[in-house]
């Protein structure tokens, strides 16, 4: 802890800077009666490893106490992942890494759930997310009788999702972020919502490329906006043979992506409502009369050129990023990336019209992004 005592039942996780993998579970376990932790079988390179407090906020506690928590901590006592410093493994392991714990006081969440009239609801299932610096962990709880209140103890400081769904797969859910800083958040409401249907036609601008394309290969997604707000998971949908698609179970804003896309063909415009929703979080409400479009085109564009460096040499096989300078295009698919050839060349096809920016990357960085 802060004071230098060993602490045993903290929750060890390690991720690899270099490739983002996360290590953290059974695998890694908890630390024993004298704070100590091990794992093995690392490969060498840098790591962050961060602890998990022992205590759990509870949904309707019996009572509420006000005893402070242990919250999740990187080393050497950051309590950002951001902030942490990472430890540097070689073929010859590392002993005595020492991470101190921090404590924060704890806080209450209250409120009501009501349906989409604003009538207190009964018969749902509250849920509670926390963002972490790597993710995101929560849990589902059900309510307390009938009645429309609930309570949740024992928060830390954080930012959470608190949300609610009624009994049944595809019954209304609604959520609310909150931000927990120095004091109890009273009177929170929370209105659950019918999630929704989204519908929606695939075109190609140009008609399908000439060979080599295959329709069941094309997948149409969503996702929350916010990896706290729902906590559902949509089906991705396939393309049918008239093209159509349908997404059900959407809560919120939410992102449409298109995976699966053929060779020689890339994703030009999802329209909806008139609007290209391209990265653009989206509330859908699943009025029919107004369907996703999605347009896919084969006219693309070619980029070529070679990395030099500050002499003029030609760089072999130097690390190359490209990607647009449109911001909200970041998440609607994979960075471009590659090498440079032997002679310091490069060339990248199929890239839809536009601005983007080039990048010459180190081996190092080369490594992260792939």
């Amino acid at each position: 802890d802060k004071a230098g005592a060993p602490l045993s039942g903290a929750t060890m996780r390690l991720r690899n800077v270099a490739t983002g993998e996360q290590i953290r579970g059974s695998f890694l376990g908890d630390t024993d009666d004298l704070g100590e932790f091990r794992v093995f079988g690392l490969p060498p390179g840098r790591y962050v490893i961060c602890a998990d407090g022992r205590g759990q906020a509870q949904v309707n506690p019996p009572a509420i106490r006000r005893a402070a928590q242990f919250i999740p901590t990187c080393y050497p006592s950051a309590t950002q992942e951001s902030a942490a410093e990472p430890i540097v493994l070689d073929a010859g392991g590392l002993e005595g890494v020492e991470l101190r714990m921090q404590q924060r006081p704890t806080y209450v969440v209250s409120g009501v759930v009501v349906d989409s009239n604003g009538a207190p609801a009964s018969g749902f299932s509250v849920t509670l997310s926390r963002r972490d610096g790597d993710g995101s962990s929560g849990f589902t709880a059900p309510s307390r009788g009938g009645s429309a209140t609930f309570v949740i103890s024992d928060l830390v400081p954080g930012t959470y999702a608190v949300g609610a769904q009624q009994m049944g797969q595809e019954g209304p859910v609604g959520f609310e972020p909150v931000e927990i800083t120095a004091a109890d958040i009273e009177g929170l409401v929370i209105t659950l919502k019918q999630p929704v249907e989204v519908r929606g036609t695939l075109k190609f601008e140009d008609g399908p490329p000439t060979a080599g394309w295959q329709r069941e290969r094309i997948s149409i997604s969503a996702r929350p906006s916010d990896r706290l707000a729902s906590g559902r998971y949509v089906t991705p949908s396939p393309v049918a043979e008239d093209m159509t698609f349908s997404l059900k179970g959407l809560v919120g804003p939410s992102l449409i992506s298109v995976s699966g896309v053929p060779t020689g063909a890339a994703v030009r415009e999802i329209r909806y409502r008139g609007a290209d929703i391209r990265g653009t979080p989206t509330q859908f409400d699943g009025d029919r009369r107004y369907p996703v479009e999605v347009v896919l085109t084969t006219r693309l564009a070619e980029l070529s050129g070679r990395v030099v460096d500050e002499r003029g040499s030609l760089v072999p096989g130097a690390g190359i990023a490209c990607f647009p300078t449109d911001a909200r295009l970041w998440n609607t698919g994979p960075l471009i990336s590659g090498r440079a050839r032997a002679d310091g060349t490069f060339r990248r096809s199929e890239l839809l019209p536009g601005e983007y920016f080039v990048v010459a990357l180190s081996e190092a960085d080369l490594q992260i992004i792939n």
